[in-house]
């Protein structure tokens, strides 16, 4: 067996079996850094839901470790991931929107560059993925980094964008969007609360301050 075919069906053994943080910290940590992207690019196509979406997540570890020592490297690979979602690859992008969010999810230096190009996936305006077979994929991908970087995506005006999809006409589609808007709307508002927590209270809203009010008697 070829290095990188063998390297390939090792990765995909322990992603299918443990968690995708533990094999970033073990396997990839045996496995040459470029042979191990090239895996995980590959398999973000794998029709193995559980495959694609772990790869994606082990992607998003590798590529923010990544960051840390080698920014123009980590760019790289978002712009490839970029690159296929784009008409001029001539592909479809398959965990491409998955592998995004992570990725942003866990580098502070790659979410602050390339926010505003995953949301403009959200835009009809932009580059939308609405309507495509990746709309799906997409709304998961936003209730990744709704979870990891709520104000980011409140700056970039994402909360209107995810609800516009809630008119869709598809039932799975309302439901993944109203749960990357619930997700949102929870975190923005713990923001919210631990914000005026640290200001003493003041300004708080008065449903938070009587809540804290009747816990505190």
């Amino acid at each position: 067996m070829r290095e990188g075919a063998r390297i390939q069906a090792e990765l995909a053994e322990a992603l299918l079996q443990t968690d995708p943080e533990e094999v970033v910290r073990q396997q990839l940590a045996r496995t040459p850094p470029q042979a191990a992207t090239r895996a995980l690019l590959a398999f973000l196509s794998s029709a193995d839901d559980a495959l694609r979406s772990r790869s994606a997540r082990a992607l998003g570890l590798l590529v923010a470790q990544r960051a840390v020592s080698d920014l123009d490297g980590a760019r790289e690979i978002v712009r490839r991931l970029v690159w296929s979602l784009n008409d001029e690859s001539g592909g479809i992008g398959w965990g491409a929107p998955e592998a995004l969010a992570h990725i942003l999810a866990r580098s502070d230096s790659l979410c602050e560059e390339f926010a505003a190009v995953f949301v403009s996936y959200l835009r009809e305006d932009g580059n939308f993925l609405g309507g495509s077979p990746l709309e799906p994929f997409l709304l998961e991908a936003a209730a990744i980094l709704a979870e990891a970087r709520p104000e980011a995506l409140r700056s970039l005006g994402a909360e209107r964008l995810i609800a516009s999809f809630l008119h869709s006409p598809r039932e799975s589609t309302r439901s993944l969007a109203a749960r990357a808007l619930e997700i949102l709307n929870r975190k923005l508002q713990g923001a919210t609360v631990l914000q005026h927590a640290g200001n003493g209270g003041r300004g708080a809203p008065q449903g938070a301050r009587s809540g804290i009010s009747d816990r505190s008697r």
